[in-house]
C-alpha cells in the first residue's frame, strides 16, 4: 500500500468536504457515499475516511473522556481483546496504521482471522500484557467475542500470561449482547478503538497506541490530521480541524 497514491489532493479534498458535511449534521452514511462517488475515490479511501474522519462535536466528546496511562492506575481497566491486538498484530506486520482525527489509531483491514492463524495475536498478547504490568491497574479484563474461532484458546493463553505478570485479572469470551453491558461499566477505564465502544465507554483509552508508541515508534502510521495539515495550512474556518 504505496501512500503516495492513497492520499492524492482528491482524497484530502474528499475528507475535508466529509468532515464539513459531518459538522453540518449530515447522516455519515450519506455524506461519505456522496463523497466517495463524487471524488472516485478507492474502497480503501474509502474506508480509511470511515475509520478516520469525524465530526467536530465526536472529537471533543471523545478527547474529553480519553484518559492517560497514569490515570489508569489502581482503576480497572477493560479491554476489547480482538480490537486491541488486531491493531498491535497490524503493527508487527508492518502494515499501515492510521491516526484518526480524534487521536486513535486504527488499522482498515480486517486481520482477525489472518493474525489468529499465524499466532501474531498471542505475541501481541504477551507484549501488551507487559506494557500493562508497569502501568499497574487494580485489576485487567480482557473480553473476546465468542463468535470468533480461537477465543476459547486465547482467553485461556490470556489468564495463564496475567498470572505470569502477577497481574490480577480475567479473560472472558463473551456473546456481543454481554460484551456491551460489560464495556460500559461504571468506574472501569476501557481500551478500544472501536467507535461504538468509545461512544458509550465514560472513559476510553487508546492502550494499543501506547504500546504501538513505545514498541514500533518507526512503523508504518499516518496522521491523517498531520497529513490534512501538511497539505492545506490555511483551512477555511468551515473545516478547521481541532
Amino acid at each position: 500500500m504505496e501512500s503516495c497514491k492513497l492520499f492524492t489532493e482528491s482524497f484530502i479534498d474528499a475528507c475535508i468536504d466529509y468532515k464539513y458535511l459531518l459538522d453540518r449534521g449530515y447522516y455519515w452514511e450519506s455524506a461519505l457515499n456522496f463523497v466517495v462517488t463524487h471524488y472516485q475515490l478507492s474502497k480503501i479511501q474509502k474506508n480509511i475516511m470511515l475509520r478516520t474522519i469525524f465530526s467536530e462535536d465526536e472529537i471533543k466528546e471523545r478527547l474529553a473522556k480519553t484518559v492517560s496511562l497514569n490515570e489508569v492506575r489502581n482503576r480497572i481497566l477493560i479491554v476489547d481483546g480482538y480490537n486491541v491486538l488486531a491493531t498491535i498484530s497490524t503493527a508487527f506486520l508492518k502494515l499501515p496504521l492510521f491516526i484518526g482525527l480524534d487521536g486513535f489509531v486504527r488499522d482498515i483491514t480486517s486481520l482477525r482471522r489472518r493474525v489468529i492463524r499465524d499466532q501474531i495475536i498471542y505475541s501481541s498478547l504477551t507484549l501488551l500484557i507487559s506494557f500493562v504490568s508497569r502501568i499497574s491497574p487494580e485489576k485487567i479484563v480482557f473480553l473476546y467475542d465468542a463468535q470468533v474461532s480461537g477465543s476459547g484458546n486465547l482467553a485461556l493463553y490470556t489468564r495463564i500470561m496475567l498470572k505470569r505478570f502477577g497481574l490480577e485479572g480475567k479473560a472472558h469470551t463473551v456473546k456481543r449482547a454481554d460484551k456491551s453491558s460489560i464495556l460500559h461499566r461504571k468506574k472501569a477505564v476501557v481500551a478500544s478503538s472501536d467507535s461504538v465502544v468509545i461512544m458509550f465507554a465514560e472513559e476510553i483509552m487508546d492502550l494499543a497506541k501506547a504500546v504501538i508508541d513505545k514498541y514500533f515508534p518507526m512503523g508504518n502510521i499516518y496522521d491523517l490530521k498531520k497529513i490534512i495539515s501538511q497539505h492545506y495550512s490555511r483551512l477555511n474556518n468551515h473545516v478547521m480541524l481541532r
